[in-house]
C-alpha cells in the first residue's frame, strides 16, 4: 500500500507542474523514492517498536548495537534509519513508558 501511494505522489507531483517532459520524470522519480524511503523508515521503527514490546527495549536496543557492531551494515542504507538513531528512539521509548507508570 506504501509503495502504490508513493508512486501516486511521484506520477501527480510530475504532472502537476510546468517543466519539460525530462523535468517531470526527475521530480517525480525524486519524491517517488524519498517517499518510498520515509515509509520504509516508519514501518523500520513501527517494527523497532513492537519487537521490544516482545522482548524488551534494553533486548532490542542491544541488539541494534551489536548488529552495528558487527559490521553487517558497514555504510547507510536507504532503506533503513541509521541504528544509533533506531537506538535512541527504542530507550527514549522505554523512558516515556516508565514516567507515565
Amino acid at each position: 500500500m506504501g509503495c502504490l501511494l508513493a508512486a501516486v505522489l511521484g506520477v501527480a507531483a510530475g504532472l502537476a507542474v510546468s517543466f519539460p517532459t525530462v523535468g517531470r520524470l526527475v521530480l517525480g522519480g525524486a519524491l517517488l523514492v524519498l517517499s518510498a524511503a520515509a515509509m520504509s523508515w516508519a514501518a523500520e521503527y513501527e517494527a523497532d517498536r513492537v519487537a521490544a514490546r516482545y522482548v524488551g527495549y534494553d533486548v532490542m536496543a542491544l541488539t541494534l548495537r551489536e548488529l552495528r557492531n558487527s559490521g553487517f551494515r558497514d555504510r547507510p542504507e536507504f532503506t533503513h534509519p541509521p541504528d544509533g538513531r533506531r537506538i535512541r528512539r527504542l530507550l527514549d521509548s522505554r523512558l516515556r513508558g516508565r514516567l507515565s507508570d
